[in-house]
């Protein structure tokens, strides 16, 4: 479900910022194509329609990132949120995650994680998958989502966002003014 919203709204943000490039190209065309101005008169026209599309786009940009840090963010609270306020909790968490913060590999993570799920220890199991999602670890997500399928879709969502998020050549190319 989140991943389709996002999508949508990504899929918007990007067919809007089309249709500015389009219009962009139109205008350009019309000033190109218009006795009534001199060369640099056309110039400066381009030129100031050029700084409002790319200020356009820039604001499109930014809005398309927030919507996917907002969804990530969103997405991260409902899998790794506490669901409790008791402080041991907290503190437990806290020290699950400097644990998991020192691991190095994806074997490393599933032999904490199968240790975690022997000892029922949950705050470990979350503070390693927390660490395998920030590290691509996908042998470790998939471990964790086949003991707990009730977060396999959440969880796979959380991974395509995190791909949604990163450096993008569509992305550039969609909202770069030539």
């Amino acid at each position: 479900m989140a991943l389709t919203n996002l999508t949508n709204a990504v899929t918007g943000y990007r067919a809007k910022a089309e249709e500015l490039q389009n219009r962009l190209t139109s205008q350009t065309r019309a000033i190109e194509n218009d006795g009534n101005l001199t060369d640099s008169g056309k110039r400066e026209q381009i030129a100031n329609q050029k700084e409002s599309i790319k200020s356009s786009l820039a604001a499109l940009k930014a809005q398309e990132m927030q919507y996917v840090r907002d969804t990530k963010d969103r997405l991260t609270r409902e899998l790794f949120g506490s669901t409790t306020s008791d402080p041991s909790h907290v503190i437990a968490f806290r020290d699950a995650q400097d644990r998991a913060d020192r691991l190095a590999d994806p074997e490393e993570a599933i032999a904490l994680l199968n240790r975690a799920e022997v000892s029922g220890d949950k705050s470990l199991s979350s503070a390693v998958l927390l660490k395998a999602v920030t590290s691509g670890w996908r042998s470790v997500t998939r471990a964790y989502s086949a003991e707990y399928p009730d977060t396999a879709e959440k969880l796979s969502d959380l991974q395509q966002v995190e791909e949604f998020e990163g450096p993008s050549m569509q992305r550039a190319v969609i909202y770069g003014v030539i």
